[in-house]
């Protein structure tokens, strides 16, 4: 498609985005106004901007409902000048040489104006006769919880990958970022990303057109956050859709490539879909994508939800991304595959700093676990990685929300103890088989004593013998840590929160 938007003097773009601002054209409001939950920006019965609109009436009628507003209307309301600013910077055009129409959408987000193409949300998650590089909008469902995993503290380089409307990047340039940049395959998305970041008023946003990182360079990043195309499809659809025929192509050519591009320390964020195949898990085939340089990176896999092969087709029936009749030959798609569960997840990379062991670590999300969740994994596990030895006997420790549940069975005609295992709830879902020293040192963490004296008090009691190595003692501690089983002063996990089903 064409890009309809144009640059132009950097005084136009100021004063568009004081119009925003003075015309109260911002999230607040868009929230406030919104039409009901699930679809809260739907296009006009008739297609009008009510006449009675006011300032930021008018703004969000165009630009998230896709209204026409008449010529009186929007200079009565935004002056002519804005009037003639909108028209030279492209956001609307005539209709009829008496009214306007917007040619993008502008979604107030994040103290941001992020551009994309118009969207009839309730035409569904993909509406008919979209373009192939059509730009997705930035507050879809999936969208929106992809932007929850990726963290916001500040670093010196960021990059989205995949960028689309580039609202990643956006963020990053104005929150925490030194420099961001926003990459994507197509022009169209390119140049709405160099837009948002003009309109914004960002002056270290930069947005790169090319496959993967080739825009990149010699440049290295801190930090990188990726939401590729990964549903799997039979033949292409759209470019922001297709992810090949198994829903990993373009996850894994992000991965294979990383070693150029992350810098030492930095982490890779992608929130994918990835699968389980015969006697080849996701966690070994990404490190197999990582190649010789695998010995580099630490890998975590936060598994939201798993899905059957069978329960995937269903839904993309439901979703109108497949046909019936496809049926038999996703059934033999997925058995040359090798597939035999789907999981939507967030994997993290993380290439480390100094010469130490690296570590590959999955969880399946519960009820409770997030986006802080998986950070605080991310951070025990590269403590247990440098050695985490000093900071558990020299910390107090506590037990985690634990229940000890046992099984008994028949021995010798009487009821016999033959299972104690440990369960936890947060930060994922946990179980632990212990044997009985297990089972009696865990209550006796209560947060008053460091693990050197929890140690000592083992010793003096008799339960563990005086030739046992502290310091082996303290590792097999830090992985009851990094199960939720036990916490360390100081490094607990976030406080328990209930979340929302996200989606796939």
């Amino acid at each position: 498609m064409a890009i309809p938007v144009r640059t132009a003097a950097k005084e136009v773009f100021e004063r568009v985005r004081t119009l925003f601002e003075n015309s109260e054209f911002n999230e607040q409001t868009a929230e406030q106004r919104a039409v009901d939950k699930d679809f809260p920006f739907p296009p006009f019965a008739d297609g009008q901007v009510p006449q009675d609109s006011d300032a930021a009436g008018v703004l969000m009628g165009m630009f998230l409902r896709a209204g026409i507003v008449s010529g009186e209307l929007l200079e009565a309301k935004l002056g002519a000048q804005a009037a003639g600013d909108l028209r030279e910077l492209g956001l609307i055009e005539s209709v009829n040489g008496t009214s306007y129409k917007p040619t993008v959408r502008i979604r107030p987000m994040y103290g941001l104006y992020v551009l994309s193409d118009l969207w009839d949300a309730t035409a569904g998650p993909n509406p008919p006769n979209l373009a192939d590089d059509v730009v997705f909008p930035p507050d879809i469902p999936n969208t929106l919880t992809y932007l929850s995993y990726v963290p916001l503290d500040p670093c010196e380089r960021f990059l989205e990958g995949c960028g689309g409307s580039g609202v990643v990047a956006l963020m990053m340039a104005r929150l925490g970022a030194k420099r961001a940049w926003s990459f994507d395959i197509t022009e169209r998305s390119t140049a709405f990303a160099d837009f948002s970041a003009r309109l914004n008023g960002l002056d270290n946003f930069s947005a790169g057109c090319g496959d993967t990182y080739e825009p990149a360079g010699d440049l290295q990043f801190d930090r990188i956050a990726v939401h590729p195309p990964y549903v799997p499809v039979l033949k292409h659809t759209w470019i922001y859709h297709a992810g090949g025929n198994d829903g990993e192509q373009i996850t894994r050519k992000h991965v294979q490539d990383l070693h150029k591009v992350l810098a030492p320390g930095g982490r890779f964020y992608c929130r994918c879909l990835g699968s389980d195949r015969q006697d080849s898990p996701f966690e070994k085939r990404i490190r197999e994508w990582l190649g010789e340089r695998s010995n580099e990176f630490d890998v975590a896999i936060h598994v939201i939800r798993v899905l059957e092969p069978i329960t995937y087709v269903m839904a993309a029936l439901m979703r109108g991304r497949a046909k019936a009749e496809e049926i038999p030959e996703w059934g033999r798609l997925f058995e040359s595959l090798k597939i035999f569960h789907f999981l939507a997840s967030v994997v993290v990379i993380q290439r480390r700093a100094e010469e130490r062991p690296v570590f590959t670590v999955r969880r399946k999300a519960g009820p409770f676990s997030g986006p802080r969740e998986l950070e605080w994994l991310m951070h025990w596990e590269t403590e247990r990685a440098k050695g985490c030895e000093d900071i558990i006997l020299q910390s107090k420790l506590r037990a985690g929300k634990t229940t000890l549940q046992l099984t008994h069975g028949i021995r010798d005609g009487k009821w016999a103890l033959a299972e104690q295992k440990l369960e936890v709830e947060h930060p994922y879902p946990n179980t632990w088989e212990v044997d009985p020293l297990g089972a009696y040192l865990i209550p006796k963490l209560t947060g008053t004593a460091t693990g050197t004296e929890v140690f000592d008090g083992l010793i003096k009691e008799g339960a563990i013998g005086g030739s046992l190595d502290p310091r082996r003692f303290a590792r097999t501690l830090g992985e009851l840590v990094s199960g939720g089983f036990v916490v360390v002063d100081k490094h607990e996990p976030p406080a328990q929160k209930q979340r929302e089903q996200e989606e796939i």
